[in-house]
């Protein structure tokens, strides 16, 4: 009578865990769901994709270049769009909808290797660790967020096949997503290895059962590393591009420092700070069980594995260098400090002051709250910006040229493309939007232009129509 209920009990544990992980992951990031935040930067690049390209273009299967081919993604992006339209709080519920997703999937999969307690924070770190949640508040980085989900559900799936007794039907769905996955982020192709070292480390398996099990995934592996091999030598990226591939152990040593001591908030506690926290996890390590230590070597793999080719991004770009890319990788880094969480004291002391320092560090300086007022301050004004365009420009004949005077740079809703918000907006490509030059040089050009072509002025967030008194000083003085 007792295993019942005390099944029970556990059951209802675990679920009262799922719900504090969820709700931890929307109040801690609820701020992204504020009315003044809005669409910025790549995210109109690909809205503009959405409303423009048809769907059969994101079915391809194979990439026609090394780095940005991400059809997966662009689906998500195109399918929200197809929904909400641009809706922007729409979009952002989602993305927190898939975060949350995200935390309870390593809950799920640390709660095989650690318990219910070293699970349960693995889960909380993933949910709150500001650093590496870039990709959470960003509709354009849905690529590593989703990308996170089919790498975090391929992991689960083989532990799901492992605790069926190796059932090759949770192989093939896992093998599938693992498909998607590179086909949503390139980081993805070395899942494969993090699944052989999860069986050979985590699972304590033989080499050949681990190969045999593996089959589905190593065929999707080789198959999409050959791929990638051919792309190297007939499409490389060129040496210019900032996403050109450094196949070098400094840049490997420099990228992966760089990453480590972002996540651990190396510009507000020092590099002595990163490297106190380095060895604090060192005697945790140390003072922990076998047990411990070769989970830990399996989180810290999947948190190198998971950056993958960003290790290989030239360190002087600024590709290379970007928080972005520890959002799925995050969730290994907070496994390594979930298996501390032992019966033995040092450990669970070390897991516990970790935690503490990522949770209270973005807050005790106000960092957190200057990112959070700068992307609603940046947002409100984006917002208002491009909606006081939309009156303004409407009805906006077909082709038509648009100069935009008064805003600042990057940090407005016309940079991308330049003017995609609103080819997207009027669903017309064939809008031209000069924006971002000088005032002289923007009259020169409106007066050069032929066709229909209006001129907006800002002033802050509101602009002004001004293209009759533009035109007036279009017409040479001897002719007013």
């Amino acid at each position: 009578m007792g295993t019942p209920a005390g099944g029970d009990r556990a059951s209802i544990a675990d679920w009262i865990g799922v719900a504090v992980i969820v709700a931890t992951a929307f109040l801690y990031n609820g701020w992204l769901l504020n009315a003044r935040t809005f669409f910025f930067a790549d995210d109109w690049q690909w809205l503009y994709y959405a409303e423009f390209v048809p769907w059969g273009e994101y079915l391809a299967v194979f990439p026609v270049q090394l780095y940005n081919d991400r059809p997966v993604g662009g689906a998500f992006i195109k399918a929200l769009y197809q929904i909400f339209g641009l809706n922007h709080f729409a979009f952002q519920l989602v993305l927190l909808i898939v975060h949350a997703i995200n935390c309870v999937l390593v809950y799920r999969i640390a709660n095989r290797y650690v318990g219910f307690a070293g699970a349960l924070l693995t889960a909380l770190l993933s949910a709150t660790w500001f650093s590496t949640l870039t990709a959470v508040g960003w509709s354009a980085a849905i690529f590593d967020l989703f990308g996170a989900t089919l790498c975090l559900s391929v992991v689960r799936l083989r532990q799901r096949a492992i605790e069926s007794g190796n059932n090759i039907r949770y192989d093939l769905i896992g093998a599938a997503c693992y498909l998607l996955a590179i086909r949503t982020k390139e980081f993805a192709i070395g899942l494969v290895f993090l699944l052989l070292l999860m069986n050979m480390i985590a699972e304590r398996q033989r080499v050949r059962a681990t190969l045999q099990q593996l089959l589905p995934y190593l065929i999707v592996f080789g198959v999409y590393a050959v791929w990638y091999s051919r792309l190297v030598l007939v499409a490389p990226v060129p040496g210019i591009d900032p996403y050109a591939l450094n196949f070098s152990i400094p840049t490997v040593v420099a990228s992966l420092g760089f990453q480590v001591s972002t996540a651990f908030y190396e510009k507000i506690i020092g590099v002595t700070g990163v490297m106190l926290v380095i060895f604090g996890l060192g005697v945790g390590l140390a003072a922990a069980s076998a047990d411990a230590r070769r989970i830990a070597v399996f989180g810290f793999a999947g948190f190198v594995i998971l950056l993958g080719p960003t290790l290989l991004l030239a360190t002087n770009s600024s590709t290379g260098y970007h928080a972005l890319y520890l959002y799925t990788p995050h969730f290994f880094l907070a496994l390594v400090i979930g298996a501390l969480v032992t019966r033995a004291i040092v450990p669970t002391v070390v897991a516990i002051a970790i935690s503490l320092l990522v949770l209270i560090t973005p807050n005790w300086v106000h960092y957190r709250q200057d990112v959070v007022g700068f992307y609603v301050s940046v947002g409100e004004r984006s917002a208002a910006q491009f909606h006081s365009a939309l009156r303004l420009l409407s009805p906006l004949p077909q082709g038509a040229t648009i100069y935009i005077s008064g805003l600042p740079t990057f940090l407005n809703p016309f940079a991308a493309g330049p003017g995609k918000s609103l080819m997207t907006a009027f669903k017309d490509p064939t809008i031209n939007v000069v924006v971002e030059k000088p005032d002289a040089e923007l009259l020169a050009m409106f007066c050069e232009q032929p066709g229909p072509k209006r001129f907006l002025r800002f002033a802050g967030k509101e602009g002004a129509e001004v293209t009759a008194e533009i035109q007036r000083r279009c017409v040479p003085a001897g002719e007013q």
